[in-house]
């Protein structure tokens, strides 16, 4: 069995609150990765364009500063007991703590043919900004998707404790989604004419004998 060693930073380093964009907040921590590992190993340095890997490495870089930032208790009795304590919110999920120190979900899907991320989803916190910037990432990736569609494509990696909330504020501040939604206003009639809304008083007239004719 791994030992894993997590670093439990505190709230006031989370830098996830700086950026309205998840692509800017990966490409830079992608490339403050890579300013790291080039400090480290000065004969080897990475000067090429940033790769998938990169922007993947990234992303589980953010993720784990979340989860260490809104999971802190959770993940200290996970370490400590290897088991969340009873009063914890994501008891019912049977967390766990994989190798790379991310906090997953637990359960009984480990012999099905499905994906790793699939079967263990990384817990996002609800409220969290981040966990909001993910969310609109991937319902632009989308094209706009809707709640459910949204919703599947979101627990295929991730575990959102009330997706469903979140996803509905998600769409309901979209801007692109509230111009498509509008109703086109109904342009008002004109007012009739007087000849078809008023009554005319008769004009009285005979027969003329001779020719036979209406005279007025």
């Amino acid at each position: 069995m791994r030992n894993v060693h997590v670093a439990l930073r505190q709230p006031s380093e989370d830098i996830t609150q700086r950026f309205s964009w998840l692509s800017k907040l990966i490409r830079v921590a992608a490339y403050f990765r890579r300013f790291i590992n080039n400090c480290r190993h000065s004969k080897a340095k990475q000067t090429t364009t940033l790769s998938a890997q990169d922007f993947d490495q990234a992303l589980t870089c953010c993720v784990k500063m979340v989860q260490q930032i809104s999971y802190t208790q959770e993940m200290k009795d996970l370490m400590e007991q290897q088991e969340d304590a009873s009063t914890s919110s994501l008891k019912t999920l049977h967390p766990f703590i994989d190798q790379e120190g991310l906090l997953r979900v637990g359960g009984r899907l480990q012999q099905s043919n499905l994906p790793y991320q699939a079967m263990q989803q990384m817990i996002l916190p609800p409220n969290h900004h981040f966990t909001k910037l993910v969310v609109s990432a991937e319902h632009i990736w989308l094209h706009h998707a809707g709640p459910q569609l949204l919703t599947a494509s979101l627990r295929e990696k991730y575990w959102i404790p009330r997706i469903r909330d979140l996803v509905k504020s998600v769409i309901h501040q979209c801007l692109t989604c509230y111009k498509f939604k509008a109703q086109a206003t109904q342009q008002l009639m004109g007012e009739r004419l007087p000849s078809r809304v008023k009554t005319f008083k008769a004009i009285p007239h005979h027969w003329c004998r001779v020719c036979w004719t209406y005279l007025t």
